[in-house]
């Protein structure tokens, strides 16, 4: 623990235990849930439009953020670009609790906005773990803030549950608002020591805006390319698994926020465990080997197993799903220089963005006009 023993690294793994609440309970499952079954009910297309918000943003925020990440190198503007789209995520989020987002049009942009923004923000974010941390203790910082993210999830889970735990009506709607007011506070609350006591990187250098370094390291760009088939799978089932468990097992809100719940713990420990493995072992190799647990995954999801094999499906998920990409952040960590983190990052949400985005806008088309759930689970 003795790497932990820095206000930069504790202040920085605050921000993982922040907007794990947003990540969890706005496009994870209590919005979702609002989005399909409240603003979106009499739609039955209500899963592509899901599918589109994820994409409209997306797709915005792997536009803007290598661009983005390679003025904060020059310029030394990372803790400002991080502090600025952290605080406009937050905005978003207040505003899915205000009255007129129940309405189509203003649902699908405050949330689209929100993911774009907290998009960014990621970039820089995570940008700063080459900053603060030499290679040796990378996987283990990104392993712990990863980890404490799922407790922060927990956290706010456990204050808003009982806001979230029936389905959406026109009588209790306003319940599913105060709880995503609830979301966004704790989201700004929890966001102040990594907005305090990052360092902020003064660094100017005289080089071509536009000249990125990307195609100069060519581990990092084959790690980039196979990052973004891997974020197909992966967004693809945050995104979609609390709609495959009402649709296919007939699960309610409450059912789901417990299976969400279950996943959080076992991803408490096991994302901080990886970071250890990976220490000791390598990187790449625990970060490989997650990769053979989700194929499990998507084969179990798509042969519609048993009821009872949900518990089991829960565990491997919890395993997987904060240790891949912690790993994977740690891994492009050790591949770059930190005068270009920012730089890298961004052409890693890029990579993730778009993999992410093929494989939600993919899956909810697919899910609109093929009646067998199973079939695009298989083709993930």
């Amino acid at each position: 623990m003795a790497y932990l023993l820095n206000k930069e690294k504790i202040s920085w793994a605050f921000y993982d235990f922040a907007n794990s609440a947003y990540i969890l309970l706005i496009p994870g499952v209590a919005y979702q849930i609002f989005f399909k079954e409240f603003i979106f009910k009499e739609n039955p297309k209500a899963s592509l439009f899901w599918g589109l918000s994820l994409t409209f943003s997306a797709l915005l925020s792997a536009h803007f953020a290598p661009f983005l990440g390679r003025i904060s190198d020059i310029f030394g503007l990372k803790k400002k670009f991080f502090i600025f789209f952290s605080s406009l995520t937050i905005l978003f989020t207040f505003f899915l609790s205000f009255k007129i987002s129940i309405f189509p049009s203003y649902g699908f942009l405050f949330f689209s906005f929100a993911q774009f923004f907290y998009t960014l923000s990621l970039s820089f974010y995570d940008s700063y773990l080459k900053e603060i941390s030499n290679e040796k203790e990378a996987p283990l910082l990104s392993g712990f803030g990863w980890g404490f993210g799922f407790l922060g999830g927990i956290f706010c889970f456990l204050i808003t549950m009982g806001y979230f735990k029936e389905k959406p009506t026109i009588e209790n709607y306003p319940l599913y608002l105060k709880g995503f007011f609830l979301v966004a506070l704790f989201y700004l609350i929890f966001s102040i020591p990594s907005f305090i006591f990052l360092p902020d990187i003064k660094r100017k250098k005289e080089e071509n805006l536009f000249k990125f370094n990307l195609k100069e390291n060519k581990k990092a760009l084959k790690f980039l390319i196979g990052f973004f088939f891997i974020m197909q799978v992966i967004t693809t089932v945050i995104y979609f698994t609390a709609s495959f468990l009402s649709s296919n097992y007939g699960l309610g809100p409450k059912e789901i926020l417990i299976f969400t719940f279950i996943v959080q713990i076992i991803g408490f420990f096991s994302t901080w465990g990886s970071g250890y493995l990976g220490a000791k072992f390598g990187i790449k190799k625990i970060f490989i080997f997650t990769l053979f647990i989700w194929a499990f995954i998507l084969l179990s999801i798509s042969l519609k197993v048993p009821k009872l094999f949900l518990i089991f499906l829960c565990f491997f998920l919890g395993l997987t799903i904060g240790s891949t990409q912690s790993l994977g952040r740690a891994y492009l960590s050790s591949l770059i220089k930190k005068e270009y983190s920012a730089e890298y990052f961004g052409f890693n949400i890029l990579s993730g963005k778009a993999g992410g985005t093929l494989g939600v806008f993919s899956f909810g088309l697919l899910s609109s006009f093929i009646p067998n759930t199973s079939i695009p689970w298989l083709l993930l």
